[in-house]
């Protein structure tokens, strides 16, 4: 097994400077990839000046193996000049990871086609269109001792599977579209050596759920929490580590189509369970 788990590789993460995003890219440059970390500074402008934190720590750590691209994922005629960069950059890529995302809590009787149609194009439209990019430039690989050219990682939920809340109607159905997305890569480009997996979270404390969390009564987060087997919600890292795994071809050769649930067991949850325990 080699030392580092994706040497060699090259990753492109979009929304990677925060959240499950930024864990991802430093796991990423830790265990050996060279990493292009997408952002979008509209969405990034109330956190302070975050990617270039992430470029920080990553350069002192691991030195020169990580640079930034600046743009919204949902502005699709961006698309092929952040693939052009990454290729001027390092010559290749071999790793998608599809983790940009928004969920605007709103109950349905207050959801706007506006709001919705931006869930859509930040959270599917633009994640596949950036794919149909990526695909094009991982065909050009020469295939690797295992017959693989790339893999695509896509972030999904378990709001998407089987667990939505009653405040994500939007979102839900964007990460169930993107399971199905998951699947037609994975039968469409698995004979040219692309792999294709979708990573579903659970309850993960990041920015997009915190405000969220904040508001909501103590009583409300300790029966979230017991309905989860593991008895807690997730760090950004703990999601990382999967995305680590599905990136490397040493350890992930033979798993595409794949939906992996990162939920702590949320899902093997029956209702009432967690007023049992």
């Amino acid at each position: 097994m080699p030392e580092k788990l994706l040497e060699g590789k090259v990753a492109l993460i979009t929304g990677g400077s925060r959240g499950i995003g930024r864990a991802i890219s430093e796991m990423y440059a830790a265990h050996g990839a060279r990493v292009v970390i997408n952002y979008s500074a509209a969405a990034d402008k109330s956190f302070g000046d975050p990617v270039k934190d992430v470029l920080r720590i990553i350069q002192q750590r691991y030195g020169d193996v990580a640079h930034a691209y600046e743009a919204d994922i949902a502005q699709l005629d961006k698309h092929q000049a952040m693939i052009d960069d990454v290729l001027a950059a390092f010559g290749r890529l071999d790793i998608l990871v599809n983790n940009v995302g928004i969920c605007p809590f709103v109950p349905l009787h207050q959801l706007t086609p506006e709001l919705y149609d931006q869930t859509f194009a930040v959270n599917i439209r633009g994640p596949t269109f950036l794919t149909q990019k990526a695909v094009q430039a991982m065909l050009q690989n020469p295939p690797n001792e295992y017959g693989l050219r790339g893999s695509i990682i896509n972030i999904g939920s378990i709001s998407g599977k089987n667990t939505g809340g009653n405040l994500q109607h939007h979102y839900c159905q964007t990460k169930a579209a993107m399971h199905a997305f998951t699947a037609t890569l994975a039968q469409n480009y698995g004979p040219s050596g692309i792999r294709a997996n979708t990573i579903a979270p659970g309850v993960v404390f990041t920015d997009i759920n915190k405000e969220i969390f904040l508001q909501s009564p103590q009583k409300e987060l300790d029966a979230m929490l017991r309905a989860i087997p593991l008895r807690r919600g997730a760090s950004p890292e703990d999601i990382a580590g999967t995305a680590v795994f599905l990136g490397c071809d040493y350890v992930s050769r033979y798993v595409t189509g794949a939906l992996i649930d990162v939920s702590g067991g949320l899902h093997v949850v029956v209702a009432g369970d967690e007023l049992e325990n």
